[in-house]
């Protein structure tokens, strides 16, 4: 009994004794700087220190009071000021070490690691480092302790001196100032980006870190994301791949010139990168994507590769939507991708396309603006814009400056087109048009189709029709053809509309009429049919109410003649006006002879001189028909055309009406400027003839029995006693 009191006691006493001993610190001098240099193999160095004490309870540990150590590493050097620091061994392996520092200051730092290391230096807050030797390794640990705001902890393994393996963790740390910690070729990729924190995860290895975690927070509240395995001696060396969101496009444009400082990239409207992916693998881009959308509600996603440096080498898939005009021209002319984009108005564009290389394939391209409408689909060669294949449907379409058709343009604009409809395919330089309608006017439709050679505008080929256009509409499409020559012609017919449909063969230089008709009013008064061919005409030609002024203003430049003609023409060979052959036909109508009262009194008076001259009877009688009944008259009209010589036409039984029923009849032949005009039966059976050659006149007279030729100047001489006579008087 009196041994389980005994032992009793002692229990009590040793407890007591322990708990005493468990804050009782023993004075202890034995730690010495050379003791630490061998037991962490040279890392660390005693400085000095105010004061040791060693602590038996709970566990053997040495504390030390306002030392200096010093980290001796070929890779890190620093002095660190420790206000409390606790040594501890293991009682069964003397190989490891426990050192907890509740607080202390970094000073004096030089480590290859980074550039500017005098930036490290900064407080270390609650930190517990156990080391372990190993044969010739040293393992030293931490737990997770505050370093500049930061929450660290790491795990380095140390072989002869030399840092073999460092894993790392590091939370929240404020990085204002990190990119000055780098070397100056690493500090040039960051530049003039504004972080804000950065978390980080993983291990460093010889000249690589691996990372499992890299989140960078930036000020403005986005997030870069870094998985894999950085180079340090050579970056571009790295497999890697960054992530983000929320990314300004004033920072991810920053960071691609860093990256890329060739590259040519100007400005994304302003906006944000909403999710980015890019994979980089030994100085090369081998994924990438991003979704971005502008303040303005442009939005666009790239899924693919996108190389930097080389644009047209990239592939990727790009859609894209917009309500802004302004973004999508400045977008367009930013990249590159097509010749400089002429700025054009839409309410909403969408895009779904993809890039290979230099091939830019458009699965639907939509441009909505109010009624009008594009459709774009199929693909092109950036590097070369005229290797490409596009289906182009535009329907009611106004924004004509973004055709690629000038002469077209051209037409349009001087037509005043509000709008068009246009079916085509474009491959390389040949523009097949399924159907292009230009509407006029209300009623006015202009519908063309066929093939044009954008290279060469001479190999073409269209088919034309016309529904109801104006001789207003003809005269500005032929002006801006340069089709000047028929203006002319046109001119000469009284018709408000024209209908039909013609084919341009523009390599051979030819124009094939199926049918035109002209219409006035309810009436159709015209129709041309048959072929143009280098300015030449053959085929059928019915015209009615042909303006004679018109005719002698454009061709013959008498300003004496007014009227209107109808003509029915068969031209079965290729005629031009400097050579015509075997055009036949007829023509009626009315025309007027203009003449001054002076001219009628001079007529009059050459008549008075006439009188009772027998060489001039036929004269005499001619002059008096003309100045009583048809001069300053409207007189009626109708002959058969021929023309079996080459040049020469003649209009055969030719019929003058005067109003008061008083008729000449005779025939006209026309040839090279010269003319000749014969009037039948003027007195009796005796028929005149004038004839104008080379700029001179001459007069025939024929009778029953033959005719009789004399000049002018011979009949005067012969009759100059009567002429004076019927003068005087």
């Amino acid at each position: 009994m009196k041994k389980i009191k005994i032992l009793t006691y002692a229990s009590l006493i040793l407890i007591f004794v322990i708990t005493i001993l468990s804050f009782i610190k023993l004075p202890f001098k034995a730690l010495t700087a050379e003791r630490i240099e061998l037991e962490t193999r040279g890392l660390v160095s005693l400085n000095s220190s105010e004061k040791q004490s060693l602590l038996i309870l709970p566990s053997p540990k040495i504390e030390i009071t306002n030392s200096v150590i010093s980290l001796n590493h070929n890779s890190l050097e620093a002095d660190i000021n420790i206000s409390n620091m606790e040594l501890s061994r293991s009682l069964f392996d003397k190989n490891n070490i426990s050192i907890k520092l509740k607080n202390a200051n970094l000073r004096n730092i030089n480590t290859n690691l980074v550039n500017n290391s005098v930036l490290l230096e900064d407080e270390v807050e609650n930190l517990s480092l156990k080391i372990i030797n190993t044969n010739n390794t040293t393992q030293i640990k931490s737990n997770e302790f505050l370093y500049k705001g930061a929450v660290i902890s790491f795990d380095s393994y140390v072989e002869d001196s030399s840092l073999k393996k460092l894993v790392f963790s590091i939370q929240g740390l404020e990085i204002d100032e990190l990119v000055l910690l780098l070397d100056e070729k690493y500090q040039k990729f960051l530049k003039q980006i504004s972080f804000s924190t950065v978390d980080l995860k993983g291990e460093y290895v010889g000249d690589t870190i691996i990372l499992d975690k890299f989140e960078l927070n930036l000020k403005d509240k986005s997030k870069i994301n870094l998985l894999g395995t950085i180079n340090i001696q050579n970056i571009f060396n790295s497999d890697f791949q960054i992530s983000g969101s929320g990314i300004t496009t004033k920072n991810i444009l920053k960071f691609i010139s860093n990256l890329y400082p060739e590259t040519n990239l100007k400005t994304l409207p302003e906006g944000v990168i909403e999710n980015f992916n890019i994979s980089y693998k030994e100085g090369m881009l081998k994924e990438s994507s991003f979704s971005y959308q502008s303040n303005l509600g442009t939005k666009f996603s790239v899924e693919g590769l996108i190389k930097g440096t080389n644009i047209f080498d990239s592939n990727f898939n790009l859609e894209l939507s917009s309500t802004s005009s302004k973004e999508i021209s400045e977008l367009f002319n930013n990249f590159n991708l097509l010749d400089k984009f002429p700025f054009f108005e839409f309410e909403l564009l969408e895009i779904k396309s993809s890039f290979n290389n230099s091939q830019f394939k458009i699965d639907t391209l939509n441009i909505i603006d109010g009624a009008s409408n594009a459709k774009i689909s199929g693909e092109i060669d950036v590097l070369n814009q005229e290797n490409r294949n596009l289906n182009i449907n535009l329907s009611n379409f106004n924004q004509f400056d973004l055709l690629p058709f000038p002469q077209l343009r051209d037409v349009l604009t001087s037509l005043d087109i509000t709008n068009i409809d246009l079916e085509c395919f474009l491959t390389n330089n040949n523009l097949e048009i399924e159907n292009l309608e230009i509407p006029i006017s209300e009623n006015s439709t202009l519908q063309i189709g066929g093939d044009v050679n954008l290279k060469n505008i001479k190999e073409t080929f269209l088919s034309v029709n016309f529904d109801n256009i104006t001789p207003i509409h003809i005269g500005k499409i032929l002006n801006q053809t340069n089709q000047f020559r028929y203006l002319s012609y046109i001119e000469l017919i009284n018709f408000e509309e024209m209908q039909g449909s013609i084919f341009l063969d523009m390599k051979e230089n030819s124009i094939f009429i199926n049918s035109l008709e002209l219409i006035q009013g309810d009436n159709i008064i015209g129709n041309v049919s048959g072929e143009i061919s280098d300015g030449k005409f053959k085929g059928l030609i019915n015209l009615k109410e042909i303006n004679v002024n018109q005719l002698d203003q454009n061709f013959l430049k008498t300003n004496r003649i007014r009227g209107m003609l109808n003509i029915d023409l068969v031209v079965p060979n290729f005629v031009s006006f400097d050579n015509y052959l075997d055009i036949s036909g007829a023509l009626d109508g009315y025309i007027e002879i203009i003449i001054s009262d002076d001219e009628l009194g001079l007529l009059m008076f050459m008549q008075s001189l006439s009188q009772d001259i027998e060489d001039f009877s036929q004269v005499n009688v001619l002059l008096g028909k003309l100045s009583k009944s048809f001069v300053n008259q409207s007189i009626s009209i109708n002959g058969i055309i021929n023309n079996k010589i080459e040049n020469k036409v003649s209009i055969k039984k030719l019929t003058l009406t005067a109003p008061n029923g008083d008729n000449l009849l005779g025939e006209f032949e026309y040839n090279n400027s010269n003319y000749k005009i014969t009037i039948f039966d003027v007195i009796d059976q005796e028929d005149l003839v004038v004839k104008y050659e080379n700029g001179s006149y001459s007069y025939e007279r024929i009778i029953p029995n033959g005719t009789i030729k004399k000049p002018i100047e011979e009949l005067i001489q012969k009759n100059i006693n009567k002429l004076f006579e019927n003068l005087l008087q």
